[in-house]
């Protein structure tokens, strides 16, 4: 008995797999759950090829090693070998779990509770459209000109009505940080713009590309809000920041910005220097400015239009200073 109890080689399968496969099992639900999570949350899961490597890498890692226990190899191999898998899928469901909890891209929040920090370094590597020094202007258009038939006068005041029925209530908006200024030289559909020609009016900002699958979702929304709103006083600009090289191409996004019918101004950002301004790090990232150009409200991903509506409207019928 005493022979047999000492045998490791005899009972290392026997006494140790029933202990293991609960555990491993652990490691695919983990790994399952946090799949599922990015495929529901994950912003850019279509155009960001390495995170969806790393997804399938972690699921890959996580059936074989079941499959080696499964088949009782798992017991046969040497000792470091076991570990160093364990090791492997408690890393890599770990990183899925700290990149979908950590990093920026795959947050859907409200940024409204903390005005971003404005950086000046560029983590992306983006070839520059133009270096002229003075702005190019392409593909004019004239800004929307609906009637004033959702405005009314009340005691002396223009108050904008909001078109959309039953909004919710506008998100707190009472804390303000003045919004960096512009500093981009190629523009869609308007001559060059600053904070200064703006001020008087109601800005959202948006940060968008025109592969990113999420940002196209958004387009229906920001173009409701710019027919109904341009002459209440909203301007939308958007600034084009580039993922892939393809982007960069000013025929594309020209071509892009054409057929999705954007008709508010559209400025290039391959150099990422707006976007680093304003400590972007996701796409769709939108920004609300008042008319004192101040930072009001901002948003990351698709969704909240209603809260987004109710807030330009609220904004607009603010007073300027």
């Amino acid at each position: 008995m005493a022979n047999r109890l000492t045998d490791r080689p005899e009972t290392f399968g026997q006494v140790q797999k029933p202990l293991r496969l609960p555990v491993l099992y652990g490691f695919l639900a983990a790994a399952v759950v946090v799949i599922g999570l990015e495929l529901v949350f994950l912003p850019n899961l279509a155009s960001n090829p390495g995170f969806l490597a790393l997804i399938i890498f972690t699921s890959l890692v996580s059936f074989g090693s079941i499959g080696l226990t499964l088949s009782g190899l798992r017991s046969r191999l040497p000792r470091p070998v076991p570990q160093l898998t364990s090791l492997l899928l408690w890393g890599l469901v770990g990183l899925d779990l700290l990149v979908f909890l950590v990093w920026p891209n795959f947050s859907n929040n409200s940024a409204n509770d903390a005005a971003p920090t404005f950086v000046s370094s560029n983590p992306l590597s983006a070839a520059t459209v133009a270096n002229s020094s003075n702005p190019t202007v392409v593909a004019m258009s004239s800004t929307s000109n609906n009637n004033d038939t959702d405005i009314s006068k009340s005691s002396g005041i223009t108050m904008v009505k909001p078109v959309t029925a039953n909004l919710p209530p506008a998100p707190n908006m009472d804390k303000k940080r003045p919004a960096p200024d512009f500093d981009n030289e190629v523009w869609l559909n308007s001559s060059k713009l600053s904070l200064a020609a703006l001020k008087g009016k109601v800005v959202l900002v948006e940060f968008w590309t025109f592969g990113c699958v999420n940002c196209q979702n958004v387009q229906p929304a920001l173009k409701s809000y710019y027919e109904n709103y341009a002459s209440k006083g909203l301007e939308i600009v958007g600034f084009h920041a580039p993922e892939f090289d393809y982007e960069k191409k000013l025929e594309n996004v020209q071509t892009a910005v054409k057929e999705r019918g954007l008709k508010y101004p559209v400025a290039l950002d391959n150099d990422f220097k707006t976007w680093n301004k304003y400590g972007v790090r996701a796409w769709p990232t939108m920004y609300l400015l008042d008319k004192q150009g101040q930072i009001r409200y901002s948003h990351i991903g698709e969704g909240e239009y209603g809260p987004i509506e109710a807030a330009i409207v609220k904004l607009l019928n603010e007073e300027a200073q």
